[in-house]
């Protein structure tokens, strides 16, 4: 079918009643086959090669077809079950780089606190010692909440997503922390682990996140 929101609208009916015929079909056909609707994919090198521009340009736009694929659900899997070792990595390095920018962005919001700079540079002045460290301390526990409001509002957006994830049948691997030096925290990557079942159950967990901790 040609381009067009028509032709869209039309096209996602014919996807929705296919996919009701193959889950009718019982548990041998539809749990070996996955159906997509999209546009058709973008050209290649070859392609880009052999076409004048006029033709270059109908692989976008409106003029660009709209395909429907049967994919075998075990070669979707196959693909989300690639992981590089420093996929596995970054969950519990990101944690960890994330909880000390956490930190030091909440210690330093304390810095235009009258008298706070003046306390800190006496207990930077005295010498390593138990005394030392009890005039750090209490400096260190004004941070401390903030830092864990921080980390606990954080914590709510991704429960979020999973939350929404769960009740939609959208599976999510373990989210990544992107620690910043500026705010602390720039939020976290969550993979996919498996295609989403639909547009639809992928933007209601996508919203989940925010609407649950910003």
């Amino acid at each position: 079918a040609q381009g067009g929101d028509g032709e869209a609208s039309r096209a996602a009916a014919a996807l929705a009643s296919l996919e009701a015929a193959l889950a009718a079909s019982g548990p041998e056909l539809s749990g070996k086959v996955k159906l997509f609707l999209t546009r058709e994919p973008d050209p290649t090198i070859e392609q880009i090669r052999a076409t004048d521009d006029r033709e270059l340009m109908d692989f976008w736009g409106e003029e660009r077809s709209i395909a429907l694929y049967a994919v075998p659900r075990n070669a979707t899997d196959a693909l989300f079950a690639r992981r590089p070792l420093w996929r596995a990595l970054a969950p519990p390095l990101g944690a960890l780089s994330a909880s000390v920018t956490v930190f030091a962005y909440a210690f330093s919001s304390f810095l235009l606190q009258p008298g706070f700079v003046e306390r800190l540079s006496a207990a930077s002045q005295l010498a390593p010692s138990a005394e030392q460290e009890a005039a750090i301390q209490p400096l260190m526990e004004q941070a401390l909440p903030v830092a864990v409001a921080f980390l606990a509002l954080q914590a709510a957006h991704d429960v979020g997503h999973y939350a929404a994830a769960g009740a939609r049948g959208v599976v999510l691997g373990a989210p990544t922390l992107v620690p910043s030096l500026q705010v602390g925290l720039f939020s976290s990557v969550t993979p996919l682990r498996a295609h989403p079942p639909s547009r639809a159950a992928l933007l209601d967990v996508a919203l989940a996140g925010p609407a649950c901790g910003g």
